[in-house]
């Protein structure tokens, strides 16, 4: 049995049940309760709390409980200690290591929409404690997580937690977890990116940007925050160049750049999104032109290998019924595409008026989110540009003092973020508040709070070796990703059933996600933050208890159609060049399958021509983990039009890689 205080990487809780709990006729109580509820220090608990914790994950995840401190008398130095968890059949261990804890903190805040209601405290920050106190008559939850490590074995594994306090006898946890029968995937498929301003969290730290060794440090810490929360994107901005103008031209000093994003790309991350919107030029940002910084930052990122990996930041809620506005945008978009740009983008909102199909039909204007409103006008546009091969995204915005706080919400809402982008078909999720504070000179943990400018907190005691403090919203949002990933994972088992013509397997997949959206994902839109949520008229937002059932559906389905497969998942060797594989079956009636291999981390297209090379259909078209992948093509182009029989090429394209395939539908 260990002490341990370890980082966490967390998620969610699968089940638990109410049981009573062991060593309960002290002065305290412990019991167990869904990382998905918060946990009040005042809450009086209507059922005893169970002191068995059962959590269900795949391998590769990271699932998370709470376990509540109940005091009835002061609890002093307390302290939680792991038994490695053992396979019941088996000698498989998951060692204390893939255990850890976090003690939950407080914050102030209301929620926005009832602004009467008093000030209280809300749990949300977890904190990185060794020993820590209980008062009299407060609840203390404390975030447990475990991790299987890929290439766990599955099965049930058993061990125990036990709170130990210095001044009362120790009380037991009993802990069951189920590991199930297929990994996460590297990264999940939804493209995150959240918003941060670093100056106000290394300021409150007691350090600047251009101290190089401490915000590397930190850096690599927030790096590694979000990794382990299946985020795997970064917000990067350009004051980390240094740019002097040398007559007509600029010289940029790139070195500082680049050991950031070395630093992070250590640490699991592969995209950014680099903020240069052009407004920063005239007000004055930058000694240089568009054209001219541009050029610099494009042939840098060609030259490091790293171009396809940048998204640029274009506008920041442009108002289109502007003339003016329209037309310096579109000289912009103009110029990132001449400066070679491969991936770019722009983030539009809806509250933009007129203009904005003009705008986001330009060639190179390649993103846009928006509020998912769900108008239906919006939804029409939104389908339209998607199927034009533009990536449709949406976003939340939480900048001080402007949109509900996510702290006050039930954390149901932001598990469900995800499942949102599934259901309405969204390829990226923009979250506007990540360690942006409502006064950047202030204490955030003093702060009253009634927007969301905390999902990461700096560390209270300024410790530079764990400086940043995750929190219960991003807990909660990797719940989200993770069930993202499980219905990505049974929607590509799908394909693979119809591909085989299995149209009875295929329908009971499908009937699967279908009813984990109908049941999870009820309501009809929200403005631009989750505390405006639309529901039906008689409907609630779904319960923890709804996601976890929902969850172990999907994995049952997932472990089902993989064993009627006869899948294995590729673990290598892979070849070590990108390698496109004929189609099967070939010729085809209603679907193909396309295999093809991708040899390291890159972004990678495939699509369908026809003979004469005109474009049928965009199947891939993203950045994609080292491995083997699949796309299925059924037979429509890019309108959901049936195409005529005949010979179409298929052609995957990464980088100066190109093959291609020939492909034989016959009707």
């Amino acid at each position: 049995m260990n002490k341990r205080c370890l980082a966490l990487v967390s998620t969610t809780l699968l089940a638990f049940i109410i049981h009573g709990a062991r060593g309960q006729g002290m002065g305290y109580r412990v019991g167990v309760v869904p990382s998905l509820e918060k946990v009040f220090k005042d809450m009086q608990f209507q059922e005893p709390l169970s002191a068995e914790m059962n959590l269900s994950l795949a391998q590769g995840e990271y699932e998370s409980a709470q376990i509540v401190i109940v005091a009835r008398q002061d609890l002093v130095d307390v302290r939680i200690l792991f038994t490695e968890l053992r396979a019941v059949d088996g000698d498989a261990v998951i060692d204390v290591d893939n255990l850890s804890y976090r003690v939950v903190g407080y914050v102030i805040s209301r929620p926005y929409s009832k602004p009467n209601d008093p000030w209280r405290p809300y749990p949300e920050p977890l904190i990185m404690r060794e020993s820590f106190d209980v008062s009299s008559g407060e609840n203390q939850p404390i975030l447990i997580t475990v991790h299987a490590p890929r290439g766990t074995p599955p099965g049930v594994y058993r061990g125990e937690i036990v709170v130990d306090p210095g001044n009362a006898p120790s009380s037991t946890v009993r802990v069951t977890v189920r590991v199930w029968d297929f990994p996460l995937p590297d990264r999940c498929p939804l493209w995150v990116v959240p918003w941060a301003d670093y100056g106000s969290a290394v300021r409150y730290l007691g350090f600047g940007i251009d101290d190089h060794d401490k915000f590397l440090k930190f850096m690599r810490y927030d790096a590694r925050l979000l990794a382990r929360h299946n985020i795997r994107s970064m917000f990067i901005h350009p004051n980390l160049w240094k740019i002097k103008k040398v007559g007509d031209s600029c010289v940029v000093d790139f070195d500082y750049f680049d050991q950031v994003i070395s630093v992070c790309q250590e640490e699991g991350i592969d995209r950014f999104c680099l903020f240069l919107a052009w407004d920063m030029f005239e007000e004055g940002w930058f000694p240089c032109s568009e054209e001219s910084l541009l050029r610099k930052v494009a042939g840098h990122l060609r030259e490091k290998g790293w171009l396809e990996q940048f998204l640029l930041y274009l506008k920041d809620e442009p108002d289109f019924s502007d003339p003016e506005t329209l037309r310096k945008h579109k000289e912009y978009a103009r110029i990132v595409k001449d400066a070679g740009f491969i991936y770019r983008g722009n983030a539009l909102t809806w509250r933009a008026k007129g203009g904005l199909r003009e705008v986001v039909g330009l060639q190179n204007v390649y993103i846009f989110a928006d509020y998912l409103t769900f108008d239906r006008n919006v939804a029409s546009f939104a389908d339209e540009r998607r199927s034009s091969g533009d990536h449709i995204w949406w976003y939340t915005c939480g900048y001080p003092g402007v949109d509900p706080t996510m702290i006050a919400e039930p954390e149901i809402k932001v598990a469900l973020i995800p499942l949102i982008s599934w259901k309405f078909n969204r390829d990226g999720y923009l979250f506007y508040a990540y360690n942006l504070w409502r006064n950047r000179e202030g204490d955030p943990w003093e702060q009253k709070g009634v927007s969301l400018p905390w999902v990461v907190f700096p560390d209270p005691e300024k410790n530079l070796d764990h400086p940043l403090v995750p929190t219960m919203t991003l807990v909660s949002l990797r719940d989200g990703l993770d069930t993202y990933s499980y219905l990505w994972i049974l929607d590509r088992l799908v394909k693979e059933k119809e591909a085989e013509g299995d149209v009875t397997s295929a329908e009971e997949g499908r009937s699967v996600i279908d009813q984990c959206l109908d049941r999870l994902v009820k309501f009809v839109g929200f403005n631009s933050a989750l505390g405006g949520f639309y529901l039906p008229q008689g409907e609630t937002l779904p319960t923890p208890g709804d996601l976890y059932q929902i969850r172990e559906l999907l994995a049952r389905t997932i472990i089902k159609l993989k064993a009627e497969l006869g899948v294995e998942e590729s673990r290598g060797p892979f070849p070590d060049s990108f390698c496109l594989l004929q189609n099967f079956p070939n010729p085809f009636n209603t679907a193909t399958r396309i295999d093809f291999y991708v040899p390291a981390n890159g972004r990678v297209s495939l699509r369908v021509y026809d003979v004469r090379g005109r474009k049928v259909r965009t199947l891939v078209d993203r950045f994609l983990s080292r491995g083997k992948h699949f796309s299925i093509w059924n037979g429509r182009d890019g309108l959901g039009r049936r195409v005529a029989s005949g010979l179409y090429i298929c052609r995957l394209t990464a980088k100066d890689f190109k093959e291609t395939k020939k492909m034989l539908l016959l009707r």
